[in-house]
């Protein structure tokens, strides 16, 4: 099959921060006070692959008719990766489709395939990363056998990813800058040694990692302060904070390598969580 592995290098970082979204793993210490709050509301896993032509809006509608007991809701969207710029044709839009509570997604569009878990009242207890990604599993795999009984083309991956989403809400009575350098206290804002500025009004950082074993790119992003999700609380200001990894298929790579990545990916997501996150409350 010739070289077959995920890496960083190859593929232009492109789409690959679509959706940055990044979950924090969940700590059983129940005398941690904010990660007790479960500060992780979003999680996506999923590939790209080379553009399929035939993967048009009514051949996703089709799709669709046999996931429909899953997902009987369905959304246009707007498409991933794209430039503001566009000569000639409309390229295909994405699809959302979503389950009665819409805490999960399955977006599709002609080179990539996601599945979003969100959390929300309705939706509240984490299924695991291990029961999403067998979800997503079957997902694609129903894609790839759409595909070839209806002669529209395969998929050949370029790329995967996997992303955490965070919100932890301010406590009111403390500063934000002295929240900030409490759970991420590699970003302390040394207040007392400042003369001149003030605590900053908004924070917006991101840094990247390069994974050893070629397993791609590790990107952290924190942003604050930002509006809580509606059931987390009406009222407030909230942090948040991204944890995801990408990669590149390089040369042919089989589906048991894929989803063995993302196992892999997991455990780099859960290793940077210990090493940039203090959650002592």
């Amino acid at each position: 099959m010739g070289d077959k592995h995920l890496s960083q290098k190859g593929l232009p970082r492109r789409s690959l921060n679509l959706v940055s979204v990044s979950d924090s793993p969940e700590r059983d210490d129940p005398s941690l006070k904010w990660s007790r709050e479960r500060p992780l509301v979003e999680l996506i896993c999923g590939i790209n692959f080379r553009l399929i032509p035939h993967l048009t809006g009514p051949t996703i509608g089709l799709f669709w008719n046999q996931l429909e007991s899953e997902f009987p809701k369905c959304r246009t969207m707007p498409r991933l990766h794209q430039s503001n710029i566009v000569i000639g044709p409309l390229p295909e839009p994405r699809v959302w489709l979503l389950d009665e509570d819409e805490g999960r997604i399955l977006q599709i569009q002609n080179d990539t395939l996601l599945l979003n878990w969100r959390r929300s009242e309705k939706n509240d207890q984490y299924p695991r990363f291990s029961r999403i990604l067998e979800d997503y599993r079957r997902y694609f795999g129903r894609l790839e056998s759409f595909l070839s009984e209806r002669g529209l083309g395969q998929i050949v991956p370029t790329g995967a990813q996997m992303s955490y989403i965070n919100q932890v809400l301010y406590p009111e009575e403390v500063s934000k800058a002295v929240f900030l350098s409490e759970i991420f206290p590699d970003i302390a804002w040394q207040g007392k040694s400042k003369k001149y500025l003030p605590e900053p009004g908004h924070l917006d950082l991101s840094t990247s990692f390069h994974l050893p074993e070629d397993l791609g790119r590790l990107t952290f992003n924190i942003t604050s302060p930002v509006k809580p999700i509606a059931w987390l609380s009406k009222d407030g200001q909230a942090l948040r904070f991204d944890i995801s990894v990408t990669a590149s298929a390089v040369g042919e790579v089989s589906s048991d390598e894929l989803f063995a990545w993302f196992g892999k990916a997991n455990e780099a997501i859960n290793g940077a969580f210990q090493d940039l996150v203090h959650a002592s409350g």
